[in-house]
């Protein structure tokens, strides 16, 4: 990444100082800082990214723990199939007044993305 940016500032610098008009007006100024921001611009983005991916990676390697476990997945599957049950016959409100169908709800919402990790590694 650091790589590109200084190549892409290289030949910035190497155009601007090839123009005769550049070293005689404030315009060599103005590209080099134009370079800089591009610089900063480029390795706070980057780096922003690379955080991001690093923390999806730690959830992924979590989910790839737990897909190989076959213990927890027949308690996940199992767990699961009654939440659908229940969905099916009540809907996605459930019983009036049914603490049972809160967490369950609650359970759904929190391994949605266990789930569909699950489902996309098969």
């Amino acid at each position: 990444m650091v790589g590109q940016a200084t190549q892409i500032i290289f030949v910035v610098t190497i155009c601007a100082l090839i123009n005769v008009w550049i070293l005689h007006s404030g315009n060599l100024e103005m590209i080099c800082l134009t370079g800089f921001v591009t610089f900063v611009t480029w390795v706070l983005v980057g780096s922003f990214l690379i955080y991001h991916a690093q923390n999806k990676m730690k959830k992924w390697y979590e989910y790839e723990k737990y897909a190989h476990n076959g213990d927890e997945l027949h308690k996940l599957q199992t767990r699961y199939e009654k939440v659908y049950e229940e969905m099916l016959v009540f809907g996605p409100e459930g019983p009036p007044h049914n603490k049972q169908h809160n967490k369950n709800k609650k359970w759904l919402d929190e391994n949605t993305e266990l789930l569909e990790y699950l489902i996309l590694r098969l």
